[in-house]
């Protein structure tokens, strides 16, 4: 190994070269791997995240996907796929604190919707049933940025904090703030107003998305609700609503960028074939002196691997940077709170790229 280091470092120029190139080859490679993970592939950050599903109605003639409110109760009175079911909403309140004000991310969910995604306040409770309600709903669950208020004002109304949840906790995404859903029954059946809703539902032990789709399409069907005619129900994983079609850009990146680790590896190929030629009689001379050719060979794959594994070092810390550059470019939608760092998965994955390059 020291020997390998002290023809190297005769070589600065080479070294230089090979280093280079297989650093940003490695630092690209592995801040991109580190986005896809934890977009497509890392869980949602809840409990027995493969259960949770979203819930919807898909209108072909307006191309689009709503959840009439009347249909959530519809849903709500009893589905055999189903273990629980919540409604949500987003919308942007002004919170005014003092003299200041600002607008902030809320999220109006129903009393059940803390206990669908599998999580409590780290601090006090979540919402009650009676609390769920027109005119009851002036209770508000904060994140911890808001941990030490007691009230709060929105849209010039008063609430009351009763809970804190965890800093992990991002769902519906960005949200900061959650207040009740406060949806009444009553209306749906008196021809009163209709709110447009979202529906995310925890599934029953050995329920498929798909057995609940056909599931609701019946019950859905066989209701009254004019507003169902046309409309297909749509259940989809959690985590592939909140990827939607870009799951696929992201594997076309990430096949981009190992196109530029196969130029990489062709450049330092061409780098170490160059610099073979040069030491031709370097290896004659080791040669008639007695050195066998598997001690040469595991010499110059010695050499080849520690410029891997030092460019791919050199890697690691430009994906850090790398991927400070490319997070704020990702919705917030897709990570609901998974982080994005270079972890365990992530190092092991560079460490097969410094191995590829090496090779």
């Amino acid at each position: 190994m020291r020997f390998a280091v002290r023809l190297l470092l005769r070589s600065p120029g080479f070294t230089l070269m090979a280093l280079l190139s297989i650093a940003l080859a490695t630092g690209a490679n592995t801040a991109v791997f580190s986005l896809v993970y934890s977009v497509v592939f890392r869980p949602l950050p809840f409990p027995e995240p493969s259960r949770l599903v979203s819930v919807t109605q898909f209108y072909p003639l307006f191309n689009e996907s709503v959840v009439p409110s009347p249909t959530y109760f519809n849903w709500r009175e009893g589905s055999s796929g189903l273990a629980q079911l919540a409604a949500y909403s987003m919308g942007e309140y002004t919170l005014t604190h003092g003299p200041v004000a600002d607008r902030v991310a809320t999220g109006l969910v129903t009393h059940e919707f803390f206990d669908v995604v599998g999580v409590r306040p780290k601090k006090g409770r979540s919402f009650s049933e009676a609390e769920d309600r027109p005119g009851a709903d002036d209770v508000v669950i904060v994140s911890e940025a808001f941990s030490r208020e007691h009230k709060i004002e929105l849209d010039g109304r008063t609430y009351t904090v009763i809970g804190v949840m965890p800093e992990s906790f991002a769902f519906p995404p960005g949200v900061q703030i959650w207040i009740p859903l406060a949806l009444n029954p009553a209306d749906s059946g008196q021809g009163g107003p209709i709110q447009l809703v979202r529906v995310i539902g925890r599934l029953r032990n050995r329920t498929s998305p798909a057995a609940l789709s056909a599931s609701l399409q019946t019950k859905s069907e066989h209701s009254a609700q004019s507003w169902t005619a046309g409309a297909r129900i749509v259940t989809l994983p959690l985590r592939v609503w909140l990827t939607g079609k870009t799951e696929q850009v992201w594997f076309i990146l990430f096949g981009a960028v190992l196109l530029v680790l196969l130029i990489a590896c062709a450049n330092v190929a061409g780098l170490l074939i160059a610099r073979g030629a040069g030491r031709r009689q370097e290896m004659a001379i080791r040669l008639a002196l007695g050195a066998s050719v598997v001690r040469l060979r595991r010499q110059l794959l010695t050499e080849s691997l520690l410029l891997g594994i030092v460019g791919s070092a050199l890697g690691f810390a430009l994906a850090a940077g790398l991927i400070h550059v490319l997070l704020p470019l990702i919705p917030y939608a897709m990570l609901v709170g998974r982080p994005v760092h270079l972890d365990t998965p992530v190092f092991l994955f560079t460490s097969l790229v410094a191995v590829a390059t090496s090779l």
